[in-house]
C-alpha cells in the first residue's frame, strides 16, 4: 500500500470500503493505524465525504483504490501547504490496462487567483495528485448528485476562494482501467454536461466559457468511444466539438484519427503524447 510506504510522518489513514471485497478488509484490520468503515456502494463521493467527515488531520488527500502514491508525494505536498497554500497538487504517471506508463503534466499556474477559471476551461488536476488544507475545505463536500467528475466540480469551488500551488513533478500514478466508472461513456458526458451546467448558475463569470468547455467535453467523448472502436459515434461526438470550437487543433487529429482505419489504442496513444509535450512546453 503506497500510503504506507511514504517519507512524511505521521498519517491518519481511513479506508472507505464500498466494495465488500475480503482482501481490502482483512488488510485494514490487520493494521492498527487504519481506521476502516464499511459505506454502501452509492459512488466515489459518498466514499469521500464520509472520509472527510472523520478525519481529524489537518490536510487532506485522497487516493482511490487503484491509484498510487510515490514515495515523497505527502512530505512535498506538506512542506508547501505548511507555508501558507491551501491547495496543492503534481503532474502524475497515467497506466492503462496494458501497464503502459505516459507522463501527464497538470493544469500550469499563471494566474492563481484566477486558477479556477483556468481550470473550468481547461481541466487538468486528478484527484490522486490533490492535497488540501482543512482551513481550505471549509466543511464543503462532494456533491452526491455526480457520479463522475465529482472532483472537477469541488476542485472549482475550491479554487475560487484558496491559495493554490503545482508541483511539476509525477508524484502519482493514476490507472486509467477499461471497467472503471470513467469507462462509461454516455454518464460521464451527462455528468460533465451536469458540472458544466451547475457551476455557470453558481458563478455567472463561468458562463462565456461555456462553448469551450462543451466542446472539450465532446471530444473527450469522441476519444472514449474511438478507444471503444465505435468510429462514426466517436466522428459525430468530434465534429460537434469542431463546431462549438472550431480552433483546438488537437479536434481536428482526432477527427483524422477517427476517420483513418488506423489501430485506434496506439494512435491515441502518439496524440495523448503530443498533447502533453505541447502542454509541457507552455507550462
Amino acid at each position: 500500500m503506497s500510503v504506507k510506504e511514504q517519507t512524511y510522518r505521521p498519517i491518519e489513514i481511513i479506508i472507505i470500503d464500498s466494495s465488500d471485497v475480503d482482501s481490502i478488509r482483512d488488510f485494514a484490520v490487520s493494521s492498527d493505524d487504519i481506521t476502516y468503515l464499511v459505506e454502501p456502494p452509492n459512488g466515489p463521493s459518498a466514499a469521500r465525504n464520509a472520509g472527510l467527515d472523520v478525519c481529524t488531520g489537518e490536510i487532506i488527500a485522497f487516493l482511490d483504490a487503484d491509484d498510487i502514491w510515490l514515495p515523497t508525494k505527502l512530505e512535498r505536498q506538506v512542506d508547501i501547504i505548511s507555508s501558507g497554500v491551501g491547495f496543492v497538487y503534481s503532474d502524475t504517471l497515467v497506466e492503462g490496462d496494458g501497464g503502459h506508463r505516459h507522463y501527464l503534466s497538470t493544469l500550469s499556474v499563471h494566474d492563481p487567483q484566477n486558477h479556477y477559471v483556468r481550470y473550468f476551461r481547461r481541466g487538468g488536476i486528478p484527484c490522486c495528485t490533490v492535497a488540501i488544507s482543512r482551513d481550505c475545505l471549509k466543511g464543503r463536500r462532494f456533491d452526491t448528485g455526480f457520479l463522475t467528475v465529482e472532483d472537477r466540480h469541488l476542485w472549482v469551488r475550491l479554487l475560487r476562494t484558496c491559495s493554490v500551488q503545482r508541483i511539476p513533478k509525477a508524484l502519482t500514478v493514476y490507472r486509467r482501467r477499461a471497467n472503471s466508472a470513467t469507462s462509461n461513456v454516455n454518464k460521464l458526458f451527462e455528468d460533465e454536461m451536469n458540472v458544466i451546467d451547475d457551476l455557470t448558475r453558481r458563478y455567472p463569470e463561468l458562463e462565456p466559457f461555456r462553448n469551450e468547455v462543451e466542446a472539450i467535453a465532446e471530444y473527450k467523448r469522441g476519444k472514449r468511444l474511438l478507444r471503444q472502436n465505435e468510429r462514426f459515434r466517436a466522428i459525430a461526438a468530434i465534429t460537434r466539438g469542431i463546431r462549438l470550437n472550431w480552433w483546438e487543433l488537437r479536434f481536428y487529429f482526432l477527427l483524422f484519427l477517427a476517420l483513418v482505419p488506423l489501430p485506434t489504442s496506439t494512435s491515441i496513444r502518439y496524440l495523448e503524447r503530443a498533447v502533453m509535450i505541447v502542454r509541457r512546453r507552455i507550462s
